[in-house]
């Protein structure tokens, strides 16, 4: 996943190992990453439209084992997230970040499969 967000232009920020941070607590789940990434240039754009969206950033992917040994990507909605700001320039934003997510969303399932 990190390989084909970085393969998108994106930087991975960080990696959130959940099964380990629930492991210290006692609790035992299957393999669970969340995967924070962005990009410089999409921070400034963001801010540009609507300083007080900074929250949104940066973006996520959720990578899950399932009960069946099946894998899970879920990740943010920028479209929804971005809406809540009444503010044009952010939708545009939230429908591009929307569509570069899918793309790395299909990349990553594609070369799981292959």
């Amino acid at each position: 996943m990190r390989r084909k967000i970085e393969a998108a232009g994106r930087w991975v920020l960080h990696e959130i190992d959940t099964q380990e941070v629930l492991r210290r607590d006692g609790h035992i789940i299957g393999v669970a990453r969340q995967i924070l990434f962005f990009y410089p240039r999409l921070m400034v754009r963001l801010l540009e439209a609507d300083r007080t969206a900074l929250l949104e950033a940066p973006l996520k992917f959720a990578v899950m084992s399932l009960p069946d040994n099946d894998v899970a990507l879920n990740w943010s909605a920028p479209v929804q997230d971005f809406a809540r700001y009444g503010n044009t320039a952010l939708a545009g934003l939230g429908t591009e970040f929307a569509v570069s997510c899918e793309r790395i969303a299909a990349a990553a399932m594609n070369s799981s499969t292959s």
